[in-house]
């Protein structure tokens, strides 16, 4: 298995044994690893990472934490933690009233209005109840799609593209 890493685009290699993927719908996508920066590369919060093995991707998301140390003889170890694509969600607001429209067409409108600027775009959505009234105002669209499930039996999962 060959793995492939990078952060901000740059390829990075992976301490073995300390990398942890979490992944389960309905829950917010994780990842931590640690990787000796010998190039002492800048990392930055919200920077993009990918975790690939034989070109499938594993995870993809944002750096969210860095805690680096300095050990003797000059090498850097770079504790990271990352957050997944929902990050996208969390970060983009909604603000706009419905009546009467069903959850598809809200989460469309989410989508094609707000998190399409992302790059975000809509895999399938089956979601025909109606809802007569609802408003975000200044929401999140991750807490506003987490509001939407309560009006039928529905999860949501954002992936690498689609809500």
């Amino acid at each position: 298995m060959k793995w492939n890493s990078k952060i901000a685009n740059q390829d990075i290699v992976i301490k073995k044994n300390t990398l942890n993927i979490t992944d389960t719908i309905e829950e917010a996508n994780s990842s931590n690893f640690t990787y000796v920066n010998n190039d002492y590369r800048e990392i930055i919060t919200t920077q993009p990472v990918e975790i690939n093995t034989d070109n499938k991707n594993r995870f993809k998301g944002y750096v969210s934490n860095i805690s680096q140390t300095l050990r003797y003889g000059g090498t850097l170890i770079a504790d990271i933690d990352c957050q997944g694509q929902d990050y996208l969600l969390q970060k983009r607001l909604i603000t706009k009233a419905f009546k009467n429209e069903t959850v598809e067409n809200i989460v469309r409108y989410m989508i094609d209005n707000i998190l399409a600027e992302e790059g975000i775009t809509a895999g399938t959505i089956n979601a025909p109840a109606t809802v007569e009234a609802i408003a975000f105002n200044s929401m999140t669209c991750y807490n506003a799609l987490d509001q939407l499930i309560m009006f039928g039996d529905y999860i949501w999962n954002i992936d690498i593209q689609f809500i």
